[in-house]
């Protein structure tokens, strides 16, 4: 058990330990050896009684501000690394992917969400904010044979090595690396949409109302795990919430299922009083 006092002085001390580095990738092992006693105290402190409001704790204002952009920027550089160091092997399995860190996470992360969709889920998965190890696409293709995925990142690198590394896998026929952003890229209507919690879209609800898109799960973080994923915008009336998976020690995100209604409004930031509409 941690105390809040001494869980602050530690959020503190990881905030200007990954402040101060020039290069947040696995290369530099302070980040690495920082970023995974970060994640740790997430998992074993998120269901302490002062762990909910510990973002917005004054004390941390700076902190949970700027944490989750270095948290993303690292995770961005993590994912590359790993996806170099696949592509460097010889061979490329799915037994090979299970070396990447969390790789546990990313599977029960997607499993969950494959529960989430039931019956709901189409011929193709689209998926905003890839990045450039598609895990989501990898493992969801492996549970459901027929699904075609699309995998839509901006960043060009991420999405060269993407491509590469599909293509060493033996999905270059079933999945489609896209470079774009995400309120540009083509969407039917009947697809799936799967949100990543890095996603910087901000008119993203307003082009899937357009499109006529009916649904879509979106990664959200709640609670302690603000410190490390910003919260995501709060879809637009006509989407109403039909489902949510929750938050665990090896699942940090909380996957949010919306489905298209019949009017739409223009979306705002979440809030305590907007999550309170659709929390369990």
């Amino acid at each position: 058990m941690i105390s809040r006092v001494d869980a602050i002085d530690f959020v503190k001390r990881v905030y200007v330990t990954l402040s101060v580095q020039a290069d947040l990738s696995p290369n530099n092992q302070i980040v690495t050896c920082c970023s995974r006693a970060f994640v740790k105290f997430l998992g074993a402190a998120y269901l302490e009684s002062w762990a909910n409001d510990l973002p917005d704790a004054p004390e941390l204002a700076e902190a949970a501000s700027r944490l989750p952009v270095l948290c993303g920027l690292a995770e961005c550089e993590m994912e590359k690394w790993w996806c170099r160091r696949f592509l460097a092997g010889r061979t490329l399995s799915l037994d090979c992917l299970e070396k990447f860190w969390y790789f546990e996470n990313y599977q029960t992360l997607v499993a969950a969400e494959r529960s989430l969709l039931g019956s709901a889920i189409a011929t193709r998965v689209v998926f905003l904010g890839a990045g450039a190890l598609p895990l989501t696409a990898v493992l969801l293709a492996g549970l459901l044979p027929h699904l075609q995925v699309q995998c839509v990142d901006r960043d060009p690198e991420a999405c060269e090595l993407s491509i590469a590394l599909t293509q060493k896998l033996g999905m270059g026929d079933r999945a489609k690396i896209i470079q774009s952003s995400a309120e540009e890229v083509d969407i039917q209507s009947d697809d799936i949409v799967i949100c990543a919690s890095l996603l910087k879209a901000p008119t993203l609800y307003d082009a899937l109302a357009r499109r006529g898109v009916k649904t879509f799960i979106v990664r959200d973080a709640e609670g302690l795990f603000r410190l490390c994923y910003k919260p995501a915008l709060v879809p637009p009336i006509g989407y109403r919430p039909v489902g949510r998976t929750t938050a665990c020690s090896f699942r940090i995100n909380v996957s949010r299922l919306f489905s298209l209604g019949a009017t739409c409004h223009k979306c705002h930031p979440v809030t305590p009083v907007d999550r309170g509409d659709y929390l369990e």
